[in-house]
């Protein structure tokens, strides 16, 4: 009985584990997918801006 509950308890453990880790590696995607977004929004914004600029010099 002992045993089994031994057993269980360490499938348990390791499916816990690896909910973990799915859920770890799903927030570094989402985090990454972000930063990636932020970034591209930042660039087009400053390439954006350098064309008001030429404009308004010429």
């Amino acid at each position: 009985m002992m045993m089994k509950n031994l057993c269980a308890h360490v499938k348990w453990k390791q499916m816990n584990v690896s909910l973990e880790t799915c859920l770890r590696i799903r927030l570094i995607c989402t985090f990454l997918c972000l930063n990636i977004f932020h970034g591209l929004r930042v660039t087009s914004m400053r390439t954006y801006s350098v064309r008001i600029k030429r404009k308004t010099r010429t």
